[in-house]
């Protein structure tokens, strides 16, 4: 396979080496050469890093080679489960799909560290393979956290207490270039302050390259436009790193706030909408529980409704794209503002889990703890809309899942029959009313006939 790159600078400088690891890796895996996968993968990993530092703006290469990156791992992967005598599993060589199908680990954190937020950084990273499979490509540090995390579930083992410490330091290294220098030199060192794990978040997703990108449409007076640059007369886009529901505005349903944030109507009959220039794999929801209006204070409201798989309306995407979103997981911030407690709920195959540090428990119904969730992950699905159920594992789910495909599946059937035997019940009645019509005129030509016959006797 030749491998095409677009950008002519980015393929003189890295076009033969990337070909050159690519047909390696591709040999060693026919031939069954662990150590050369191994090897050449974390070499292509490193050069699609740089590509991705020295050419940011070449978009579609950048995306292109990761996901060859991406269909080698999986070929990694496959063989691996496969023929584990050959390509043993390894945190290196394991698919970020194939690790969120594993029951999650737990991260140690040592006594009097306030490192609870940036092990639940961590946890959101690692089980959002998307999300991951950028930012391992883009930042080294961040990548090694990561396959901490991945080294122990294939372990069965927890995550060494350094963990929190050198997420604390990351964090505080992306911050320091945002010329947050305030927050990073009482924080990025410090083990005894607790942190809103938002920000950070955010600036790891702007480095990762990771973004919402949305078209700005307004109506007034019911003159529909979309915003455009005055220079380029191109559409004006409005750039997220996460999708943030409003709180202060009162409503606590989770589609209520979510359509607040799509659709602005202030007074004055002028009325904003956001759309998706592309429906993302991963929708990244905080719930705006920390209020700095007039005093600081934290929104201890539950989230109510928040549905297990949703439908994404149509209107927000510029194609009006029909798409499902499944929760896969989500941060949890316990007590007050400027303290309390992180953990993180995690969904992995049909069973969810409650993450706290190190212990990590099963959790029958997640209802309670989704509905205080702070920060939810969604990624694509082919799942039916669902909400969750009364009756949690054991097939509860499973089951209302099942339902409604049996429903979507039966009800246009139900509804034809219906429709057919309207018609046969309409034709039938068509057929008696002039059966009747004959029958009166022909008692009416009788009775004539007889009046007649009196008459002439």
């Amino acid at each position: 396979m030749t491998i095409k790159l677009q950008n002519s600078d980015l393929r003189k400088r890295f076009g033969d080496d990337i070909q050159k690891h690519y047909k390696l890796i591709q040999d060693a895996i026919t031939t069954g050469k662990p150590e050369t996968v191994q090897r050449e993968l974390t070499t292509l990993e490193e050069t699609i890093a740089n590509v991705s530092q020295i050419f940011p703006n070449a978009t579609q290469d950048i995306l292109a080679l990761e996901s060859l990156q991406g269909n080698l791992l999986k070929n990694v992967t496959n063989m691996s489960e496969s023929s584990p005598m050959h390509v043993p599993l390894s945190a290196e060589t394991v698919r970020p799909e194939t690790m969120q199908k594993l029951p999650p680990a737990g991260i140690n954190r040592n006594a009097g560290e306030m490192h609870c937020g940036d092990n639940s950084i961590g946890q959101l990273l690692a089980s959002a393979p998307s999300i991951a499979i950028k930012i391992m490509n883009r930042d080294p540090d961040l990548k090694k956290l990561i396959q901490m995390i991945y080294q122990a579930q294939i372990d069965g083992s927890t995550v060494p207490a350094n963990f929190g410490k050198d997420m604390r330091r990351k964090i505080g290294d992306l911050l320091s270039h945002a010329d947050l220098i305030e927050w990073t030199a009482e924080r990025s060192d410090s083990s005894d302050t607790q942190i809103d794990i938002l920000s950070p978040l955010q600036h790891i997703f702007e480095k990762a390259g990771f973004d919402y990108r949305f078209l700005q449409e307004v109506e007034q007076n019911g003159d529909k436009r979309i915003l455009k640059d005055e220079n380029t007369d191109k559409p004006r886009l409005q750039t997220e790193f996460s999708i943030d529901l409003d709180l202060s505005k009162g409503s606590r349903d989770f589609q209520e706030l979510l359509d607040a944030f799509f659709i602005d109507s202030p007074e004055g009959g002028f009325t904003k909408r956001l759309k998706f220039t592309e429906a993302p794999q991963d929708l990244v929801i905080a719930a705006m529980r920390y209020s700095f209006l007039a005093q600081q204070h934290k929104i201890m409201d539950s989230i109510e409704n928040v549905p297990e798989v949703f439908k994404l309306q149509p209107a927000y995407t510029q194609y009006n794209q029909d798409v499902n979103y499944e929760l896969t997981g989500c941060a949890i911030h316990h007590g007050d503002l400027g303290g309390g407690h992180y953990t993180y709920l995690r969904k992995s195959g049909n069973t969810w889990y409650h993450i706290d540090d190190a212990t990590v428990t099963e959790v029958k119904d997640p209802r309670s703890l989704i509905e205080k969730g702070y920060i939810y992950h969604f990624q694509k699905t082919e799942d039916p809309v669902s909400s969750f159920s009364e009756v949690q594992n054991g097939g509860g789910n499973e089951l209302i899942k099942d339902l409604t495909r049996l429903a979507q599946w039966s009800l246009p059937k139900i509804s034809w029959t219906l429709q057919k035997t309207s018609q046969i019940a309409w034709w039938a009645l068509k057929k008696s009313v002039v059966a009747l019509g004959y029958m009166l005129s022909s008692l009416s030509n009788q009775s004539t006939t007889l009046i007649e016959a009196k008459k002439d006797s």
